[in-house]
């Protein structure tokens, strides 16, 4: 299941030929447009990331909200079950809306409720381990008129782990990567300031 991807003027210029062949190649305009669906609690959102991130995601507000498991519709299912229920691509839960909402407020204030529009990618992916790329996106009004990251400059920065999947690329975390559990964990891999960095794009 992907998003579609409309072309817009938000993409730096003067971008050479690999640096244009790498973005239309690689997870780049998916990451511009799974924000978009963070930013309006679209169901896409719960459907690009990876399994472990979905599990993850649904341990932490099933822990936050244990009366959750006294529902009648969740009667006689277990923790495990009711989070692998709400861990599929796309749940048919009735749990499911508040459990996206919820999600997606969250993966927002851990940027500041920065406008996620707002915020463009640096020109490349990272590789960062076997079918694992990293993406950093800088929020745009830290950015010259140009879209350039200046040198010495600090800057809003999000930063993406997209994970190469049988289904394609998903998003694997937000600076971190999770690993499911009661309660999940998150293994840091980008260590940021406060939602600022000053990494540059080299």
């Amino acid at each position: 299941m992907l998003v579609p991807v409309s072309s817009d003027d938000t993409w730096p210029r003067g971008w050479s030929p690999e640096q244009e062949a790498q973005r239309q190649t690689g997870p780049n305009d998916l990451a511009l447009a799974w924000l978009k669906t963070v930013n309006c609690d679209h169901p896409y959102a719960w459907a690009l990331l990876t399994p472990d991130f979905r599990t993850a995601l649904a341990q932490q507000w099933i822990i936050a909200n244990p009366a959750v498991m006294d529902l009648p519709i969740v009667a006689g299912m277990s923790r495990d079950n009711l989070a692998h229920s709400l861990s599929a691509e796309s749940p048919t839960s009735e749990l499911f809306p508040q459990l996206l909402a919820v999600s997606c407020r969250t993966l927002r204030t851990a940027n500041r409720n920065a406008d996620l529009k707002m915020f463009v990618p640096s020109h490349r992916p990272r590789p960062i381990g076997p079918g694992l790329e990293l993406i950093l996106l800088y929020h745009s009004d830290d950015l010259t008129e140009e879209l350039v990251f200046e040198a010495g400059h600090t800057a809003r920065m999000l930063a993406v782990l997209f994970a190469d999947t049988p289904a394609g690329w998903r998003v694997a975390g937000l600076g971190s990567l999770p690993r499911p559990g009661w309660p999940p964990t998150f293994d840091e891999v980008v260590t940021t300031d406060d939602s600022f960095s000053r990494y540059l794009d080299t």
